[in-house]
């Protein structure tokens, strides 16, 4: 009976022993994949291109590769777990890049020498890789005349009668061609003298086919220093381009002009255009029994203004100009990823240029921009 006793204390110590066992690793288990200790940090780099996977940093044997930042570029994070840390140790934290890679930069620090607390994990261990940009210029006019040839290209039509509706288009080329479609909608002619069991309206207005006849970019450094002005035409039959139905006749269009404010900017490590402003201009003849032609204007100007500047705005049509202008730069020995730019005023000496601070390609390509896959609704 003793012995049996003993026995079952034995076991009830080996249960015990076992639980405990099982309930400390219900407790690593739930601290999930992170293990009993982990140090994380943040990496920025500066003036330095270098991809996700090229940047790692070492610990203790241990090597963690960099993990995204969506919000920034070029800033990541890093997690080093379950490599064998324990309180009171000294470790040694070490980032990393090709050799190939950003080359003449220098890591700030160049490590961390850290001890290992009581608690599960250390934070804030965070380095930065400043590189070793150049500096070169190129002429304003050199990088205008390539936007201006593929601006000239842009056709807008506005209808709100025909069918077809309205449109914006785009082709550049080997970058793909940019569409968009839109309404505008239709203008009620409020009749002046409520007539009893009649409609409310005179008629209503409609925008019957106009298109674009042309488009020019201009500049002028004296009155707007580092801007284009794209003016865009558009076609005046002579006809009547506002048809209203009703007993009033249709309109007469006498000018019709769209004019866009553009600067540059950086985007995509490259250059593109950045739209400062967007102002639309209908001009009619004056219409007999109605005596506010202009309100015409006044209800199409926000519209087509937004339409057109939603369109300009967007970022893959953005990007698609930046590769154009990325060609222009490497033809002018800008050949890397631009990190910042600076507008230069003409001088006796030279014509007005951009300072253009850049990470010079190397052997390793680096992806730029959206993945291949993601595509604009306008894009075709």
């Amino acid at each position: 009976m003793k012995a049996f006793l003993g026995a079952a204390a034995l076991i009830a110590v080996f249960a015990s022993s076992a639980m405990g066992a099982l309930a400390q690793e219900k407790v690593a288990t739930k601290k999930g994949s992170e293990g009993p200790y982990s140090i994380r940090g943040k990496i920025k780099l500066v003036d330095c291109a270098a991809s996700i996977t090229e940047v790692r940093i070492k610990a203790a044997g241990k090597t963690a590769q960099a993990e995204a930042n969506p919000a920034k570029e070029f800033e990541y994070s890093y997690t080093l777990v379950d490599a064998g840390f324990r309180p009171g140790q000294r470790v040694v934290i070490t980032p990393e890049l090709p050799a190939t890679r950003c080359v003449g930069g220098t890591w700030r620090p160049s490590s961390r020498t850290v001890s290992l607390g009581a608690n599960l994990g250390l934070n804030a261990q965070d380095f930065t890789y400043v590189g070793s940009p150049r500096t070169a210029s190129v002429a304003w006019d050199k990088l205008v005349v390539p936007f201006q040839v593929a601006m000239a290209a842009i056709q807008i039509r506005l209808n709100n009668y025909a069918s077809g509706g309205s449109f914006v288009r785009l082709d550049l080329g080997d970058q793909g061609s940019f569409d968009k479609t839109f309404n505008i909608p239709t203008i009620p002619i409020p009749s002046p003298v409520p007539i009893p069991f009649a409609a409310d309206t005179l008629g209503t207005i409609y925008i019957n086919d106009i298109n674009l006849s042309r488009a020019q970019i201009t500049t002028d450094m004296a009155r707007s220093p580092f801007t284009m002005t794209l003016t865009m035409f558009f076609e005046t039959r002579g006809g009547k381009e506002i048809t209203i139905t009703g007993p009033l006749p249709g309109i007469d269009i006498t000018k019709m002009e769209l004019a866009v404010v553009f600067t540059l900017e950086r985007y995509n490590h490259s250059l593109t255009y950045k739209r400062l402003s967007t102002a639309f201009t209908l001009r009619t003849k004056t219409i007999a029994g109605w005596d506010n032609p202009l309100s015409i204007e006044q209800k199409l100007k926000p519209v087509v203004e937004a339409k057109i500047s939603e369109y300009l705005d967007d970022p893959a049509l953005r990007g698609a100009v930046a590769k154009i202008l990325k060609d222009v730069l490497k033809t002018n020995g800008i050949d890397g990823y631009v990190t910042s730019m600076t507008f230069r005023p003409a001088s006796k000496a030279r014509e007005p240029f951009l300072q253009v601070r850049y990470v010079p390609v190397e052997p390793m390509p680096i992806p730029m921009g959206p993945a291949a896959s993601t595509k604009s609704p306008i894009q075709k």
